[in-house]
């Protein structure tokens, strides 16, 4: 319990709690106070304990507000889902989830769509497509790992594979994975091994919406649009290299111009890169489902526009969503881009005199306040974004991770990060997670879109909002996007 105190761990958040004799307070594992004296801090199962011992709740991390929403059934799912994650051949349907989770399968379907959101069966098969996409690249089981019904030898076919993870038939395994992915399982692992490769993308896909979202600025030194190609400065086994992408025909072309040859694992990120950009991948990320329930209410003729088939695109990583998020807050669009693009050149690694990869957090973890402020950021955004980045770098927050957790915990750890309220929260959850039920309150693109949809005397508050967007849960990130879209505005 030390250990992951002096860590910060959120994951030990509602496990117990930590008392300090000298100021008389108690904290959750993840606090990021200055850490007492060992001799100082004394553990509690509960807040319970540290109560009935006269101590009081933190002021920073505040556990009073923790233990007010502990709830146990969302972290036996979120427990379940670490376990699937890691192994998803153990959980042979639907009901092993549920019986890891002690709960009925009922319950877990109620409990799944309200904290991830998901059904359990999507649950399920994206765990099996992500542990499929790793044995593809690799081959082989990790040492020590045996399943029990399907060995796997060093060079395992693709259909080995698939049975592994715990698919049942082949079909259901290669229509998950190029649902998911955009390749089949054989066309991912010959993927890895080449300087380009072609997704496959559903019928009513529209990459020229999601290209735009890309490089809706349109002096980013990060992304160009040229026509059905979208350009991406991006490192590539730690150098800056071209990630090009070209739209024809519902599929999407991906090469990396770079000196030297990717590796397996620089490909493997690539791909990923492209799925995120492309809105393919993540759960809920069909807009199928949220198109038939738009279409069968007359109230809502109109609301998909030009845009059927639109998915959200997601930035490149939860770092940038972030880096992006914090620039724009309470700044005209024009500015907040003028920022980002400023931070990236004077951070970034350089491809060229106009294009740049994005920083990393170790890059931005190096600069000063003052550095920042002098590229016309407040000083409050400089201690943000600096401040962030630092917490990344030392791993006391793991950002990435946040994207395969549930909502939930995610909403929780974004918004214990200073600088960062509920807008921000909420489009992190949405852009940089990939979390299909989320509502950015307060944004004025939205309320003024839903004002003219709906033609009402003013502009909605954040309750209001959430009444008129309620019908749209948990598609609410989509149904968001459409509202920003009909206006011509950018997210």
């Amino acid at each position: 319990m030390l250990d992951r105190f002096l860590a910060r761990d959120a994951r030990c958040n509602g496990r117990f709690v930590t008392g300090v004799t000298t100021t008389g307070i108690y904290c959750l594992p993840s606090c990021s106070a200055r850490k007492p004296n060992p001799e100082n801090i004394v553990f509690f199962d509960g807040e319970d304990g540290a109560k009935r011992a006269g101590l009081r709740a933190c002021r920073r991390c505040r556990p009073d507000r923790f233990y007010r929403d502990h709830d146990p059934d969302r972290e036996r799912l979120e427990a379940a889902v670490r376990r699937l994650s890691a192994e998803p051949e153990r959980f042979s349907d639907v009901g092993a989830l549920a019986e890891a989770c002690e709960v009925g399968v009922t319950k877990l379907t109620g409990l799944a769509r309200a904290h991830f959101p998901a059904s359990p069966l999507e649950l399920v098969a994206g765990a099996r497509v992500e542990r499929a996409c790793a044995l593809l690249a690799d081959g082989r089981e990790p040492p020590g790992h045996r399943h029990a019904k399907h060995g796997l030898t060093e060079r395992a076919s693709a259909a080995e594979i698939g049975f592994a993870v715990g698919f049942e038939s082949l079909s259901a395994f290669h229509d998950n994975f190029v649902a998911r992915t955009g390749l089949a399982p054989g066309e991912y692992r010959r993927m890895l091994g080449a300087r380009e490769f072609e997704l496959a993308l559903a019928p009513n896909a529209r990459p020229d919406l999601a290209f735009a979202h890309s490089a809706r600025d349109p002096q980013s030194p990060t992304e160009r649009l040229v026509g059905a190609r979208l350009e991406r400065g991006e490192l590539v086994d730690g150098r800056p290299a071209l990630v090009v992408l070209e739209h024809a025909d519902r599929r999407v072309r991906v090469r990396v111009e770079s000196s030297r040859a990717p590796s397996r694992e620089a490909l493997a990120h690539v791909h990923r890169l492209a799925a995120r950009l492309l809105g393919l991948g993540g759960l809920g990320a069909s807009p199928d489902a949220f198109e038939r329930r738009v279409r069968r209410e007359r109230a809502l003729a109109g609301w998909l526009g030009d845009r059927a088939g639109m998915r959200v695109a997601r930035s490149p990583s939860v770092f940038e969503a972030l880096v992006r998020t914090v620039c724009a807050q309470q700044v005209n669009l024009g500015f907040a881009f003028a920022c980002r693009r400023d931070l990236v050149l004077r951070t970034g690694a350089r491809l060229d005199g106009e294009r740049a990869a994005h920083p990393t957090a170790a890059e931005l973890a190096a600069l000063d306040y003052a550095d920042l402020e002098r590229l016309k950021f407040s000083r409050r955004k400089a201690e943000f974004l600096i401040d962030a980045a630092r917490s990344v770098e030392r791993g006391e927050v793991e950002l990435e991770a946040l994207a395969h957790g549930s909502a939930t915990h995610a909403a929780r750890s974004l918004g214990a990060i200073r600088g960062l309220g509920t807008w921000s929260v909420q489009s992190l959850s949405m852009f940089g997670c990939g979390f299909a039920d989320c509502v950015p309150l307060g944004d004025v693109g939205i309320e003024r879109s839903l004002q003219e949809f709906f033609e009402l005397d003013e502009r909605p508050d954040d309750e209001r909002t959430l009444a008129l967007l309620a019908p749209f849960a948990p598609y609410r990130s989509l149904a968001s996007l459409h509202l920003w879209k009909r206006l011509g505005i950018t997210p």
